[in-house]
């Protein structure tokens, strides 16, 4: 079975060598311009552009058409589509479309959308799950059945220097945007299973901030499993973070990766995104 694995690019991932694997885009638009979150894209200038600016800023999700040329760029014998939560996003809505108008007019090609109800690493982390489901021998409905089955067991936190983005798009308001830029704050929070975005705290300095997220990820049942680390120009902080980790659980499997566009965008400068798996696993 030759399986083709669509995302958006809000998974930070653009190739997967071991998959038949390609991203659909978001877009940033600032100042009345797109930015495609594709290969090439300095999404960290970017962010520095948007900082230095009082023009708007906003993003938008691939369109239907989008996922089903990626769809039909090359034959398959069934689809793995993933994206961004629903409920940040319209990516999963046209994705969705995307793929009735696929299953009509090829009916007997599965097609199975998947709404991650997170971003960044923890689409990363079904990706790898996708991976070692194909390479198994798995079958169609046993690989889409192991990627449900494991939803329940990844979490997402993240840990934002800044709340500018976020607050330009209507997911925090104005007023806590500007407290945490003056009185230097960084907020600490997670995935909801909803999928949307939960504040959990905030703290003075990032080695603070980083504490309490492992002391998060320990209330949910991390034991030293996966770890993805996700970063907008904060090497150091996830470096640190890193260390933090594998201090407590040497065995721990982590790695850390630059956030694209999109994630960048929201993470925004400094911001840093994990995803790791509980002991359920």
């Amino acid at each position: 079975m030759h399986v083709r694995v669509i995302s958006d690019s809000s998974s930070n991932i653009f190739e997967m060598k071991e998959l038949d694997y390609m991203t659909v885009p978001l877009k940033i638009i600032f100042n009345g311009l797109e930015y495609a979150d594709i290969p090439g894209l300095d999404a960290f200038a970017l962010m520095h552009q948007i900082h230095a600016s009082k023009g708007t800023s906003s993003t938008s999700c691939p369109n239907v058409h989008e996922w089903k040329e990626a769809m039909e760029l090359r034959p398959a014998d069934a689809f793995f589509l993933i994206t961004i939560s629903s409920n940040l996003s319209g990516s999963f809505a046209a994705a969705s479309t995307a793929a009735d108008e696929y299953r009509q007019e090829h009916p007997e090609t599965p097609v199975f959308v998947f709404d991650s109800l997170a971003t960044g690493p923890e689409m990363e982390l079904y990706l790898e799950k996708l991976v070692a489901q194909l390479q198994a021998g798995a079958s169609f409905e046993e690989a889409t059945a192991a990627i449900r089955k494991y939803q329940d067991h990844l979490h997402i936190q993240f840990a934002l220097e800044s709340l500018v983005n976020l607050s330009r798009a209507g997911r925090v308001s104005s007023a806590i945007a500007f407290i945490a830029g003056i009185i230097g704050f960084r907020f600490l929070g997670e995935g909801s299973d909803e999928g949307t975005i939960h504040m959990l705290d905030k703290y003075r300095g990032e080695k603070k901030t980083l504490q309490h997220m492992l002391q998060f990820m320990k209330r949910d049942g991390f034991a030293g499993g996966k770890l993805r680390i996700s970063h907008c120009e904060n090497l150091r902080g996830a470096e640190l973070f890193r260390s933090m980790v594998l201090k407590e659980f040497p065995s721990t499997d982590v790695s850390i990766n630059v956030c694209t566009g999109l994630c960048s965008y929201y993470a925004d400068l400094g911001g840093i995104i994990i995803a790791y798996e509980d002991a359920g696993v």
